[in-house]
């Protein structure tokens, strides 16, 4: 079974083409189109990994994250910051890593496999 990987980026064009590398490159992939309400965006059997835009139009997700890891089924699941934020900035939050806008999508793959695998 491929690994899953759930994706919360309010920039349509670049959601699609995050999910179609990804799919490409083996893993399944969910795209959030409620960040009002993200839990029930999330499938209740967990994650292999969520990719989380910072700011996205009406919500922070920093604030999304903490409530990410209220939930016990996504405590400890990886979380990989995408942003033009520096990446000291978010380091009270521990993500897994942290791809910096406009990372190329080869750079998006080889950032989820280093830290999920394949």
């Amino acid at each position: 079974m491929p690994k899953q990987i759930f994706i919360i980026e309010d920039d349509e064009q670049l959601s699609d083409a995050m999910c179609e590398v990804l799919t490409d490159a083996g893993y399944s992939v969910k795209v959030c189109d409620n960040f009002a309400d993200i839990t029930a965006c999330l499938p209740s059997s967990g994650v292999d990994l969520i990719l989380l835009d910072i700011y996205l139009n009406e919500y922070d997700g920093r604030q999304i994250i903490s409530k990410l890891k209220e939930n016990p089924t996504y405590a400890d699941t990886p979380v990989v910051f995408v942003t033009v934020l520096n990446q000291q900035d978010l380091q009270e939050y521990q993500p897994a890593a942290v791809l910096t806008k406009s990372f190329g999508l080869h750079e998006l793959v080889d950032t989820v496999q280093g830290v999920i695998g394949r």
